[in-house]
């Protein structure tokens, strides 16, 4: 992007002096009244053209990211509901999400020698000329040793970095991201606190342990794995892959729900997230994951948007009636037992080879699900039930209970003909001939599993949204599809200044692309960028 601005500001200067050549061959051939004339109406023009082209783009741009104005404004993406009043200065880093990221006031010279030394790794492998070695380790330690030595943060970025600081010297309050959409939460620590003591006090989905069974429940897996390993049933790779070492507690958190109905002054709902990454039976769920995937019924699953997308055009959708059922709560409701001998028993016969028995699966799904502990504000608890948020085996074991239970469902309905049926993670789409055989449908599944509650969204004007999509069935000649944003959409994206991989800002361009929300020149991307200096 910087490139792409200095190639036009130099094309930008070429033609400053190609227009003040011309103007001195106008005035040498014009009389001065009429050059005076001539100059005021291309000034005019000039100044009216400029002011449409800028209007244009950030029409464009307000439909891209769906804020009120360019630049846009902290209240638009930051929603404050501490009794703590937050300066100009912290509101307008904050409005940046949670995931922008400011120059660090110094690097680790080790950690940037070590990447170079992988990229050197990398790219010796692919060279056609192998002589060319050593000139490519000459060049990479001399950009790495420049990069090194020439690293300055901004005077800006240092004030900002400040700014962080004092925000996180306030210990009253617990900054989060919304559970929908992008953005920036503000909450008192207090009401946090109460509002996470309140999900976890539920006695049939959590238990509370008196003191840290890490160590000894680490203790019992290795003994476990060892015996595995020693049976035969383990390969040295999995082996070492999935033996836990040094661990640390889950630590569980929860996601404001600011799109769920309350109060004017009462404290949102959460979503629980335990966070697993690094406890013992982490690298475990992720090997069962991998193991279990492949077996998963998918007949009447949607992988994306994409894929959905491509199966509605294909249908004949006018003058019938679309729905979309949602089931509550699908993880922290889901039978884990049930779910662990479905899952078993899908491995054992898609995967006949496996070495280790039904016995030692089970004994391995249990200790990854059933044996997951956290911490939270100094305490610790077990989920007993259900299977947690953040865990990697949470949307396939999601998945593999819908899936298996779906299928039977189909089967056995009596009722009309279902004309189509997709479903992503909890989120199902469905087409009917007329809403009394979607009701009629809606009872039948909320009727099959004790453990699973649906709710139904109707079409509404012939239109219906489903995950990011608004299906408008409103043409009888064809099936109208737009990108869909829900009320709790910020427009909030990685700002082009943040800190962050080249890589992910270029992925960020070609998934906006993809999705054909808009279509980006260049022109609408400089002035995006100029409208956030």
């Amino acid at each position: 992007m910087r490139s792409a601005i200095a190639k036009r500001s130099k094309e930008h200067r070429k033609l400053i002096h190609v227009r003040e050549q011309l103007t001195t061959r106008v005035q040498g051939i014009l009389n001065s009244v009429d050059f005076y004339i001539l100059n005021r109406t291309l000034h005019h023009n000039v100044t009216k053209a400029t002011a449409q082209f800028v209007k244009t783009h950030h029409k464009k741009l307000k439909n891209l990211t769906r804020n009120k104005s360019i630049p846009f404004t902290s209240n638009e993406t930051v929603t404050n509901l501490s009794s703590h009043s937050l300066t100009t200065e912290q509101l307008n880093i904050l409005k940046f999400g949670l995931t922008h990221s400011i120059r660090p006031p110094q690097i680790n010279e080790s950690d940037v020698f070590t990447c170079f030394e992988l990229i050197n790794h990398t790219m010796a492998k692919k060279l056609k000329d192998t002589k060319q070695a050593g000139k490519l380790v000459a060049d990479l330690s001399h950009l790495a040793h420049t990069y090194v030595s020439s690293y300055r943060p901004t005077p800006a970025d240092l004030k900002k970095l400040r700014v962080l600081k004092e925000i996180r010297k306030n210990k009253n309050i617990v900054i989060l991201k919304p559970d929908k959409g992008n953005g920036v939460v503000v909450l008192d620590r207090s009401d946090y606190d109460q509002g996470i003591l309140k999900i976890i006090n539920d006695t049939s989905k959590f238990r509370p342990i008196k003191e840290d069974p890490t160590l000894s429940r680490e203790g019992r897996l290795q003994r476990l794995l060892r015996k595995l390993k020693k049976d035969g049933h383990l390969d040295n790779t999995v082996y070492d892959n999935i033996y836990p070492k040094g661990s640390q507690p889950a630590r569980i958190y929860g996601l404001p729900k600011l799109h769920k109905d309350r109060g004017p002054n009462s404290t949102p709902p959460f979503r629980p997230i335990v966070s697993s990454i690094g406890t013992y039976n982490y690298n475990l769920a992720k090997y069962l994951c991998d193991l279990l995937s492949p077996h998963i019924p998918t007949e009447h699953c949607a992988s994306d948007t994409f894929t959905f997308v491509q199966d509605i055009q294909s249908l004949s959708m006018f003058g019938k009636f679309m729905v979309s059922f949602d089931v509550e709560s699908l993880f922290t409701n889901i039978p884990l037992e049930e779910c662990i001998d479905l899952a078993v028993n899908y491995i054992s016969k898609g995967n006949p080879d496996l070495k280790l028995t039904e016995s030692e699966l089970r004994s391995l799904f249990t200790v990854a699900t059933a044996q997951t502990h956290f911490l939270f504000n100094g305490s610790f608890y077990d989920q007993i039930d259900g299977v947690a948020m953040g865990s990697p085996l949470a949307p396939v074991l999601a998945n593999l209970f819908m899936g298996h239970h779906e299928k039977l469902w189909l089967e056995n309905f009596q009722g009309s003909e279902i004309l189509f049926y997709r479903r992503y993670v909890d989120d199902t789409f469905c087409l009917f001939h007329s809403e009394h055989d979607a009701v009629l449908f809606f009872d039948y599944i909320n009727s099959r599993h004790p453990n699973i509650r649906f709710t139904m969204e109707k079409e509404a004007h012939h239109k219906l949204p489903f995950l990011d999509v608004l299906v408008d069935n409103n043409d009888p000649k064809s099936l109208l599809t737009r990108v869909y944003r829900k009320k709790t959409f910020t427009g909030l994206l990685t700002n082009y200044f943040s800190f962050t991989s080249y890589s992910y800002k270029v992925g960020l361009i070609r998934t906006l692309v993809k999705l054909k929300s808009v279509v980006i020149f260049f022109k609408v991307l400089t002035c995006l960028l100029i409208s956030r200096l």
